[in-house]
């Protein structure tokens, strides 16, 4: 169920616990998704931590819209990481 104005801590992880950034463009591309999904999709983005094989992110969603955020971000790098690392 998703709530408009819920706050949700997000956990996204590697498979079998890799790491999902190799070097520093891998986390600036990151960010940049987060941050045009957040736009799209009107969500507030309180904070993040970004580990090697993992991150934590917390997130207001007023539209009550957190799988289409979601579904955005994660599809968005997922592309770019694996085309980059084929």
């Amino acid at each position: 169920m998703q709530c408009p104005g819920a706050i949700y801590h997000i956990t996204l992880r590697g498979n079998w616990r890799q790491s999902i950034f190799k070097c520093d463009a891998d986390r600036e591309r990151f960010l940049w998704r987060l941050e045009e999904s957040a736009s799209t999709y009107n969500v507030r983005v309180y904070l993040f931590c970004l580990m090697a094989n993992h991150a934590h992110i917390v997130v207001e969603t007023p539209g009550g819209n957190v799988s289409w955020f979601m579904q955005s971000f994660t599809t968005g790098y997922t592309v770019y990481y694996n085309l980059k690392n084929k």
